[in-house]
């Protein structure tokens, strides 16, 4: 994962703003806006090995990408995960959520941990071509307002992975109108 920058954010207009002569940084998601214009696709890589180890008592959170991040008042449609590479590790459980943006420093508050999907077990995502529909309390609801957004988060549970690469997918709207979701 690269470090955080904090020459860069994200104003309350859901704008990237940044500062100084940095070099490009390699991410692990994007933003891409469907051809009608109002539903936007966020893809993340989803690395088994790259999460924090599951007994992490001080922050099991790992953010998956520091750059890709979903709006405030965002309807999130659906969401996917897509198995490129096998997962693998004993009884390795991952659990994909959302964290408010606005903290990034050490510890974040969750908007919800498994708002996404909740311990996928590894027999789940066991294979490449595995696909988990996510169901989590999150997927078919208005996000809050927090100013700076979301930032995609994944945990592992139970056991660590040691092996596994996916795509996890996120679908979501700006509502003109919140009564209309």
């Amino acid at each position: 994962m690269t470090a955080r920058s904090y020459n860069d954010w994200v104003n309350d207009d859901g704008l990237r703003i940044r500062f100084g002569r940095g070099l490009a940084q390699v991410t692990r998601g994007g933003e891409f806006s469907d051809a009608d214009g109002g539903r936007t696709l966020v893809e993340v890589d989803v690395v088994g090995t790259d999460l924090k180890a599951f007994n992490d008592a001080t922050d099991p959170t790992t953010i998956l990408d520091w750059n890709t991040r979903i709006p405030p008042g965002a309807y999130l449609e659906a969401a996917e995960l897509d198995v490129q590479v096998a997962f693998a590790g004993a009884t390795a459980t991952l659990t994909l959520g959302l964290v408010k943006a606005s903290d990034q420093v050490a510890a974040f508050t969750d908007l919800d941990a498994d708002g996404i999907d909740a311990t996928i077990a590894v027999t789940a995502i066991a294979a490449a071509g595995d696909t988990i529909t996510c169901d989590g309390a999150l997927i078919g609801t208005v996000l809050g307002t927090d100013s700076g957004g979301y930032l995609v988060s994944a945990e592992a549970g139970t056991a660590n992975f040691t092996a596994g690469k996916a795509k996890l997918r996120i679908w979501y709207r700006m509502p003109l109108d919140s009564s209309l979701t």
